[in-house]
């Protein structure tokens, strides 16, 4: 398989079925996590799997260690004590982070005042700033993390409520719905239309939040920036225009299915399936990208003939009429890597050019 390196962002989980489809696109996709495994069962639905098959590689950048329990107890008051959420973020101090012998709830409210107005610090506290903004950003993106879970169980609850009503008066009026006629696509575009809209703010934040972890990886190497979020190509492509007067090039043509099963198990074993059936091809995807952000000669009859020959081969396993479809977009910044444009220094011989994919969500 290819050996193109990808890095998810800002996301630092796969919590959702809307995700999978992303792994057919390339062998390996790496992930930032905001905190390292605590040894605790995996939820039902987790990373593990895509782990173990060796189709994703997790990375937590400066494990929090014996802070590791505080973080974690903090995240679930968060999640549990939804009346106090307002009054926890406005009244926990970066202060207490760093005092590890205070524990319980006053030293875990004290945790996040002051994130949004960081104080100027003298030399010899650079190292205790830059923890504060690591923790910091592993609030952030814990935050984002757990809203965007329970919007999509509510969307689930949702379509299942909207699911027995459509039945119910299916029913009272004497028709039959044959429900096994409904593509698993439908089944999924029915849940997804429960979605709220996305905040382009907040994604704002969790994509500062996700760089500061970024920078202190292993793959600030990485070549090719994946994402689900539009927004954050929104973000990127103002900076660049902001810093080379110029516009991104956009290149369209790929696409994926809009599901590949509804369980990780399900997931793995399609896009393991795919893979090895169309192992050239995926090479010759990666080859594309890489002459890409190379800068190297090419042509659009190339990339025109790469695209076709996907599409052909993703009809093949899943079809359109029963898989749907997600559009993906190809936009490269020439002359600026995703690095610079996040702010995160690159030391290992970064590309010419920088990529971002964009997987669009249903």
């Amino acid at each position: 398989m290819n050996s193109l390196k990808t890095v998810i962002f800002p996301a630092t989980v796969i919590h959702s079925i809307r995700q999978y489809p992303i792994f057919l696109l390339f062998s390996q996709i790496n992930i930032i996590s905001a905190v390292e495994s605590h040894g605790q069962e995996p939820p039902e639905e987790s990373t593990d799997t895509f782990i173990n098959s060796g189709l994703c590689q997790v990375d937590t950048p400066c494990p929090l260690g014996e802070n590791l329990s505080r973080f974690l107890h903090l995240i679930t008051d968060i999640r549990t004590r939804k009346d106090d959420y307002a009054a926890q973020l406005s009244s926990l101090t970066l202060a207490a982070m760093s005092s590890s012998q205070n524990s319980g709830e006053q030293s875990e409210r004290a945790i996040i005042n002051g994130f949004l107005t960081p104080r100027d610090l003298s030399a010899e506290e650079k190292q205790q700033n830059r923890e504060a903004k690591l923790w910091q950003a592993r609030l952030v993106l814990a935050i984002g993390e757990i809203l965007d879970q329970e919007e999509e169980e509510i969307a689930r609850n949702l379509s299942m409520v909207e699911d027995d009503t459509s039945g119910l008066f299916n029913a009272l009026k004497g028709d039959s719905e044959d429900v096994e006629q409904n593509s698993p696509f439908a089944e999924l575009s029915q849940m997804t239309g429960n979605f709220s809209a996305e905040h382009n703010g907040n994604m704002g934040k969790r994509l500062d939040s996700w760089s500061h972890l970024f920078a202190e990886s292993k793959h600030t190497d990485s070549k090719v920036f994946l994402t689900t979020s539009a927004d954050v190509l929104d973000t990127i492509t103002e900076s660049y225009e902001k810093v080379t007067g110029n516009s991104p090039i956009e290149y369209k043509g790929i696409e994926l299915p809009g599901l590949i099963g509804w369980t990780e198990k399900e997931a793995v074993k399609a896009t393991q399936s795919f893979q090895r059936n169309n192992s050239q091809l995926i090479l010759k995807l990666a080859d594309t990208l890489t002459t890409l952000l190379t800068g190297e000669e090419f042509s659009q009859n190339t990339w025109n003939d790469m695209t076709a020959k996907w599409k052909n081969q993703l009809e093949e396993t899943f079809s359109e009429e029963t898989w749907g479809r997600l559009t993906v977009g190809v936009t490269l910044f020439k002359g600026r890597t995703i690095n610079e444009l996040l702010g995160v220094g690159d030391t290992k011989h970064p590309s010419k050019n920088g990529m971002v994919i964009v997987v669009e969500q249903v």
